[in-house]
C-alpha cells in the first residue's frame, strides 16, 4: 500500500508530525530548521513499522556524491548486492567481496544517514554492468532452451526502460551500451546527437548523472517485470521513496521532467514519493493534494505537518497573489505593499522597501498598485481554506486624509508614501556629489534649498490630489446590444457622472485640503505628508540629475541605499513595521475565556494577551515573553475540543515574535 499515514518525533528540529492519508506523491515544503530531513529520516527509521504490507522503502539522502570508477568484472562479481535499486532500501553501502575499485575503499560498508555524505550514486555505473549481466543470462538462457538459436521477441531487452528514460529527460545524449572491451576498465558509453565520440557515465554533467541516479531504480524495476513478470497484487503500491532534495544539480526544466516522470509513476500506482525540496520551480508545479508544509515546531508544536490547501482553486488564488509558491511556505510575514509594480524605468515599491528596511528582505514582500488592491490581496489570502503557519498576511498603505479605521491587517506608513523616506538632503547630495559639476547638487544646503523650493510648487498639485481621491471615477462602458446607439450611451453615462459630481461641494472640498496643506506647512511637516513620487520626479528635474546619465529609477533606488536604515527611516517606517513583526490576534483572549478551560491558568494568560492586545493597538507592541505566552496557549489548546484547539492554535501561531 506504501506509507498512508505515521506520527514521529522527536528529532533535532521536529518535536511532532503526524500524517494521515497520504497520497503517492507528497511534497515536503518549509523554512530551513523546520524539520523536514528530520521527518524524512524518522520515516527511513521507522519504515518497518508505518510502511504497509507489500511496501518496500527506499531512502536518498540530500548530500549525494558521484565518484569516478574503474571497474573490472572482478569488482562486479564481488559486488554484494544485486541492483542500485535493492542498495537504496538499506542503510550501509555493500562490500566489494573479490576486488576493491580505486577509490572506493574508503567508502564501502559506509553509513547513509542523511546528516552524511551518502556515496550510494558511485554504484550506479556497477548496478548498469550488473543489468548487462543480467540481460547475457537470459540471451544465454534463451540459446539453450530452443537449441541453440534464438527466436525474435524471445528476451526482453532489459536496457529499453533505461533506454526510454533518456530519451525522455535527456533527449540530446544516446545510449550506446556496455563496452567491455578492456577488461580492466568496463564503461557504460554515451554519445551526444550532434557528436559521434562516445564517452563514459563519468563524464556526463552533474545534472545528467543526478537524473540517471535518481530514476535508475524505477528503471531497473521496470526490467525486472520484463524478466520476471510478477503476480499482481491488487492495491499493494511496491515502492516507497523518501527523497531529500530531488532538484540538486537539476536545471528548471529538467526537474519539472523529473517531477512528471515521478507523477506518472505515482498515477500508476508503480510507486509512492514523499520529497522534500526547497525548489520554487517544483514547488510553482505542485497541485493541491500534493502540497505539504513542515512549520517550524514553535508555531504547530502538536503537529508541524499541515496541507497548505485542499483546494486547486484557493492555492491558485494564493500563486497568483504572491507571484510564486515557495512565498507561501517560507513561515515568515507576507507583506503587500500600495505602490507601484515593477516595471520598466519605474521604480517599484517593493524594492524601495527592501533597500531601505534590510529587515525585510526575509519577508515576502509583494508590490501592488492601489489600495483596494493590497487590502483585497490580504483578504483573499487569509481567507478560510489557506493554512500558512508563521505567515502572517497584511498590507502596508500609502497615509491618506481618511479617518476610516483600518481592518487588522491593513497597516499605513506614518508617511503618504514610501518616496517621501528619500526626502533626505544630505543623502541626496551624497549620490550626486560626483557628478556636481553637471548638476544642481554642489552642497547639501544647495540640494535643500531646491528641495525646498519643489515642495512650495507642488502645493496646488497638494490640494488637486487630495481633492481628486474624493471625486468619483468616471468611466464609459460600451455596450455590444447597442453598438447603433454609442452616441446615446455615452451622453447617459457621462450624464450621471456628472450628477454625481454636482452633489459635491466642490469648493468646500478644496477649502478643507487646502486648510489640511497649510497646517502641514506651518508644522514643517512636507517631506512626510506631501506625495513623495511627485515630489523626487520633481527634484530630480529641478537638480538636472538627468544630464548625469541617471535615470530617475536610479536615483531613487542610490538615495534608498544611502538612507537604509538611517534615523529617519526608522523613526518613520518603524511603526509600521513593528505592528507587522510583532502582531498580537485581537479574538485571542476571549476564545481562551470562553473555551471552557482551567479557569485559574485561563484567566493569567488571558490578562497577558489582553495587555500585548492592547499594547499593540497603541502602536507600542510589547516583544518579550511573546515564545513564552505562545507556548502556554498551545497547552491549554490541548484540553479543548477538536474544533476550539484548531482556533486557537492558529489564532496563537499568528503571535508575533523576533
Amino acid at each position: 500500500m506504501a506509507i498512508r499515514s505515521f506520527s514521529v518525533g522527536p528529532m533535532r528540529s521536529l518535536v511532532r508530525a503526524v500524517g494521515d492519508h497520504l497520497g503517492n506523491l507528497v511534497v515536503l515544503a518549509g523554512p530551513n530548521g523546520a524539520g523536514k530531513s528530520s521527518l524524512l529520516e524518522l520515516l527511513r527509521q521507522q519504515r518497518n513499522v508505518i510502511a504497509e504490507p507489500g511496501t518496500e522503502v527506499m531512502f536518498v539522502g540530500p548530500h549525494r556524491t558521484w565518484r569516478a570508477t574503474r571497474l573490472n568484472q572482478m569488482a562486479v562479481y564481488g559486488l554484494a548486492v544485486p541492483s542500485f535499486r535493492e542498495l537504496l532500501k538499506k542503510d550501509m553501502l555493500p562490500q566489494f567481496q573479490y576486488y576493491v575499485p580505486p577509490g572506493m575503499q574508503w567508502i564501502q560498508g559506509g553509513s547513509r544517514e542523511t546528516s552524511s555524505a551518502d556515496d550510494a550514486q558511485a554504484l550506479v555505473k556497477a548496478s548498469l554492468v550488473k543489468l548487462r549481466d543480467k540481460q547475457q543470462k537470459l540471451v544465454a538462457a534463451a540459446w539453450k532452451e530452443q537449441g541453440s538459436r534464438i527466436s525474435e521477441g524471445t528476451v526482453p531487452d532489459l536496457f529499453e526502460p533505461f533506454t526510454r528514460l533518456i530519451e525522455t529527460l535527456l533527449p540530446h545524449l544516446e545510449w550506446v551500451g556496455i563496452n567491455d572491451s578492456d577488461t580492466e576498465n568496463i564503461t557504460c558509453d554515451f554519445r551526444r546527437k550532434d557528436m559521434d565520440e562516445k564517452f563514459d557515465i563519468d563524464q556526463l554533467s552533474s545534472g545528467e548523472k543526478a537524473a540517471v541516479a535518481l530514476l535508475l531504480p524505477f528503471v531497473e524495476g521496470q526490467a525486472e517485470l520484463l524478466a520476471t513478470p510478477p503476480e499482481i497484487q491488487p492495491g499493494v503500491v511496491p515502492l516507497t521513496m523518501l527523497l531529500d532534495e530531488p532538484e540538486i544539480h537539476l536545471h528548471p526544466l529538467l526537474q519539472l521532467q523529473v517531477l512528471n516522470y515521478l507523477r506518472t509513476l505515482a498515477k500508476e500506482d508503480s510507486a509512492q514519493f514523499i520529497i522534500a525540496t526547497q525548489s520554487p520551480t517544483l514547488l510553482d508545479a505542485l497541485e493541491e493534494d500534493e502540497l505539504y508544509l513542515v512549520s517550524p515546531a514553535s508555531l504547530r508544536p502538536d503537529n508541524q505537518l499541515s496541507r497548505l490547501t485542499t483546494s486547486q482553486e484557493r492555492l491558485e488564488t494564493a500563486r497568483s497573489l504572491t507571484g510564486s509558491t515557495h512565498l507561501l511556505t517560507r513561515a515568515k510575514p507576507i507583506v503587500f505593499i500600495e505602490g507601484e509594480t515593477e516595471r520598466q524605468r519605474i521604480t517599484s515599491d517593493n524594492q524601495l522597501v527592501k533597500l531601505l528596511l534590510p529587515e525585510l528582505r526575509s519577508w515576502a514582500v509583494v508590490a501592488g498598485r492601489s489600495k483596494n488592491d493590497v487590502t483585497t490581496a490580504v483578504r483573499q489570502l487569509r481567507q478560510e481554506g489557506i493554512e500558512l503557519p508563521g505567515s502572517p498576511v497584511f498590507s502596508v498603505v500609502d497615509r491618506d486624509t481618511s479617518s476610516k479605521t483600518l481592518e487588522d491587517h491593513v497597516v499605513p506608513w506614518s508617511v503618504a508614501m514610501i518616496e517621501n523616506l528619500l526626502l533626505e538632503p544630505e543623502a541626496i547630495y551624497d549620490v550626486l556629489r560626483p557628478h556636481g559639476q553637471v548638476t544642481g547638487a554642489s552642497s547639501v544646503s544647495t540640494v535643500s534649498t531646491i528641495l525646498g523650493q519643489v515642495v512650495e510648487d507642488q502645493i496646488e498639485n497638494e490640494i488637486r490630489i487630495r481633492v481628486q481621491r474624493q471625486l468619483p471615477i468616471g468611466r464609459l462602458e460600451a455596450r455590444p446590444d447597442r453598438a447603433d446607439a454609442l452616441d446615446e450611451i455615452a451622453s447617459e453615462q457621462t450624464a450621471a457622472w456628472v450628477e454625481k459630481l454636482k452633489r459635491l461641494d466642490i469648493p468646500a472640498m478644496i477649502a478643507e485640503e487646502r486648510a489640511k496643506v497649510e497646517s502641514i506647512r506651518s508644522s514643517a511637516s512636507e517631506l512626510e505628508h506631501f506625495h513623495g513620487k511627485r515630489v523626487l520626479r520633481a527634484l530630480h528635474s529641478a537638480l538636472g540629475v538627468q544630464n548625469a546619465g541617471i535615470s530617475h529609477r536610479a536615483f531613487a533606488l542610490a538615495i534608498a541605499d544611502r538612507v537604509a536604515e538611517g534615523n529617519r527611516v526608522k523613526k518613520l517606517a518603524g511603526p509600521a513595521i513593528l505592528k507587522i513583526k510583532y502582531y498580537f490576534p485581537a479574538d485571542l483572549a476571549n476564545l481562551l475565556r470562553t473555551a471552557g478551560l482551567d479557569p485559574t491558568t485561563t484567566e493569567e494568560v488571558s490578562k497577558e494577551c489582553t495587555a500585548h492586545r492592547t499594547a499593540w493597538e497603541a502602536g507600542q507592541p510589547d516583544p518579550s515573553q511573546r515564545e513564552s505566552i505562545r507556548a502556554r496557549v498551545f497547552s491549554l489548546a490541548q484540553t479543548a475540543t477538536p474544533e476550539l484547539r484548531a482556533q486557537i492554535t492558529r489564532l496563537a501561531s499568528e503571535i508575533g515574535t523576533e
